[in-house]
């Protein structure tokens, strides 16, 4: 079993969703429906991936919310934030992005808002908070 296949089963054994994306890269998953796809489909998708997929996981599932900070000062002004809010790096966890600049700061949400992802404002920087079944991230080990 791969390293990514292995992850895609820890992640799916904390209910969570994981989503076999194209390899080396962010596309969308490799299974329509992926929105709404139940576990049984998306280990069927995993099943016809190839070795070097990439692994994404879908939010909404087990509350999975993502912040996507595009640059390292939009990270600092949401962990600035976060801050104020009586969280400190390492009481979530935080996954620095492929490009080395951005954060993702994983947290969960025991009442989403309705929709899947909004842009954060203009204020706090380029990113995306994203929540609902309808986005994704790319998550490690890809």
């Amino acid at each position: 079993m791969t390293m990514t296949r292995e992850a895609a089963r820890q992640y799916a054994e904390l209910g969570l969703a994981p989503l076999p994306l194209a390899e080396e890269s962010k596309k969308p998953p490799l299974l329509k429906g992926w929105q709404y796809a139940d576990q049984a489909a998306l280990w069927r998708a995993w099943e016809d991936a190839p070795p070097s997929a990439n692994l994404g996981l879908r939010c909404g599932d087990a509350g999975l919310a993502i912040l996507d900070c595009d640059e390292l000062q939009t990270w600092e002004k949401v962990s600035a934030h976060l801050g104020g809010l009586g969280l400190q790096p390492g009481d979530y966890p935080l996954v620095a992005s492929a490009s080395g600049t951005g954060r993702h700061v994983y947290i969960t949400l025991s009442d989403p808002p309705t929709g899947h992802y909004c842009k954060l404002s203009l204020e706090v920087g380029a990113g995306e908070f994203r929540f609902g079944k309808g986005a994704y991230c790319v998550a490690p080990p890809s």
